[in-house]
């Protein structure tokens, strides 16, 4: 083991330094990974704007995790998945796996046909307009207001500096409220 800020569990007030065996561990990863795995799948969601995608992602760092947990686990297990996810994110981009597909031209229907309609075409408006978005700008909207994280947790996360997320927020920002202003434009001219 390398040196790290670990340390041993007291027991009874004494340092319990038996080796975890390899069952303890896998349970351990386990408990971790079904308590994360629906707030990774929504952050995988929200990061390549298409489900099918968002659940290979998460399928995909699952399996890495349980190859390579380290030991001793991370003190922050949530944290150390989702940096996990957002790196494999970045090397699929790299990589230009990411297939596209074609969006549903019609909603599906609600049974109710109540404001939740509404609701859901305007998340289909928005999530078609966040990805018309470079995929960098797209990444630090999602973060910052979907993962609720702030600018410097999210430089820190994407390794980028504290005015480059700033910069990139605003700037996606902007991009969104001009593609909102020009359909409002066409649908007023209609």
């Amino acid at each position: 083991m390398g040196a790290s800020a670990w340390e041993p569990p007291l027991v009874y007030g004494v340092v319990d330094r038996t080796p975890r065996s390899a069952a303890d561990r896998r349970g351990e990863l386990v408990e971790v990974l079904l308590a994360e795995r629906h707030g990774l799948l929504r952050l995988a969601a929200a990061l390549t704007g298409r489900m099918v995608a968002a659940e290979d992602l998460v399928q995909e760092v699952m399996l890495r995790c349980i190859r390579a947990w380290p030991d001793p686990p991370p003190t922050s297990p949530g944290a150390y998945l989702r940096r996990a996810l957002v790196n494999l994110h970045h090397d699929q981009l790299r990589r230009r796996r990411i297939a596209t597909e074609d969006p549903v031209a019609q909603p599906p229907e609600r049974a109710d046909g109540s404001d939740a309609q509404q609701d859901v075409l305007d998340r289909i408006v928005l999530h078609q307009q966040l990805s018309t978005l470079p995929d960098r700008l797209r990444e630090v909207l999602v973060l910052r207001y979907y993962a609720d994280l702030t600018t410097t947790e999210i430089a820190r996360m994407l390794r980028r500096p504290v005015g480059t997320v700033r910069r990139q927020c605003t700037e996606a920002l902007d991009l969104l409220g001009r593609a909102h202003l020009s359909e409002q434009d066409l649908e007023e001219r209609a």
